[in-house]
């Protein structure tokens, strides 16, 4: 028999967000005698959403990238993640009004000085901030909106398959959360196919993601 030590459900768990109380919890086995214990933590978008709040008064980013797996849910994700920010006082219309297909629509919002939504909502993130085509004319456009973005204490929330395919500069320099989705089985939660996420917070003093 083998003895692993783990937190238990109802523990408080120190993450990079905050504090957050442990909902749920269950056991990989890598093999070969590996093991890591998966934590499923209650209300973890209203502390991250929390922590926006906080970035829009220390004059951070706001950029969050959601990678996973096709149908594993990060539109969703993405979703709640604008609900949990914005507030119940937010209908579904004003946040599809944040959502936005390219360049054009960013330009074009960016202009509009009547625009008041400060936020955008991109799922296919690679079309305009790709790796492979960084030489592109909406590449550069975007990787200045993104130095306004910040001025202007905007927020934008990108979607791709895979983070390796996302333009260095957005990924290791401007992005400030990375959520990876993927379906998990909890114990007592049940098996959730959408919705389990895996959150990282770049320091702002080492620039590392935790």
């Amino acid at each position: 028999m083998v003895r692993i030590k783990t937190e238990n459900i109802g523990d408080i768990r120190r993450t990079p967000i905050g504090d957050c109380e442990i909902q749920d919890l269950n056991l990989i086995d890598h093999g070969n005698g590996s093991y890591f214990t998966r934590y499923l933590l209650k209300d973890l978008l209203a502390k991250l959403a929390e922590d926006m709040h906080k970035n829009v008064a220390r004059d951070y980013d706001n950029v969050v990238l959601i990678t996973g797996g096709e149908g594993s849910g990060k539109s969703a994700a993405m979703y709640w993640l604008l609900r949990a920010f914005r507030g119940e006082t937010w209908t579904d219309d004003m946040i599809r009004e944040c959502y936005t297909y390219n360049m054009d629509f960013m330009r074009e919002r960016m202009q509009d000085e009547d625009w008041g939504c400060g936020m955008f909502w991109m799922d296919e993130t690679t079309q305009i901030a790709s790796n492979r085509d960084w030489q592109s004319s909406d590449n550069k456009d975007f990787v200045s909106m993104l130095e306004t973005f910040r001025s202007k204490k905007f927020f934008f929330g990108g979607c791709a398959p895979k983070l390796e395919r996302v333009d260095v500069y957005l990924r290791d320099f401007r992005m400030r959360y990375h959520i990876h989705v993927q379906p998990v089985a909890f114990p007592t939660t049940g098996y959730m196919p959408r919705g389990i996420f895996e959150l990282f917070k770049r320091d702002a003093q080492s620039g590392e993601m935790r």
